[in-house]
């Protein structure tokens, strides 16, 4: 990077968003409404003279409406990272990460109690490991799991 590349940066921190998002809620595990209580929008723009790039990043702290519980949300977008809709318009691909993370109908099973102990605990981690998005650990529980049956 040199003199001639322009970086440009922007933070915008608001606490009035009244705005209700469809997020996964953390106790129900359904998509529940999600009011946004705090928000923290930061751009970046980086111009060399012979390429333009951009990026978002929306951090929030988001409410349940319906057991109240809170979480915190990120939304990120990058210039180079796009497809095209139906329509042939163009469109930033987000991606949406919550913090605790969710389980998305990936629960135990309710009979897992009755497996044999060494059993349990792989099956119990494994899940924790699909839930918490790390697929290399599940796939080494999954096989373990094979291994021990």
């Amino acid at each position: 990077m040199d003199d001639s590349d322009k970086v440009s940066r922007t933070l915008e921190i608001s606490t009035d968003n009244k705005e209700l998002i469809k997020v996964l809620c953390l106790t129900r595990h359904a998509s529940t409404n999600h009011k946004i209580l705090a928000s923290a929008y930061a751009t970046e723009s980086f111009d060399d003279g012979q390429n333009n790039m951009s990026g978002w990043i929306d951090n929030q702290i988001i409410e349940c409406q319906g057991c109240n519980t809170s979480s915190y949300r990120t939304t990120a977008k990058h210039s180079e990272d796009w497809d095209h809709d139906q329509y042939g318009n163009m469109e930033y691909n987000e991606k949406e990460t919550l913090y605790p993370s969710r389980e998305g109908g990936r629960t135990a099973i309710i009979d897992s109690y009755m497996l044999p102990t060494d059993l349990r605990r792989i099956y119990d981690e494994v899940i924790k490991a699909m839930n918490n998005d790390q697929p290399v650990l599940t796939g080494i529980g999954i096989r373990a799991l094979v291994e021990t049956v």
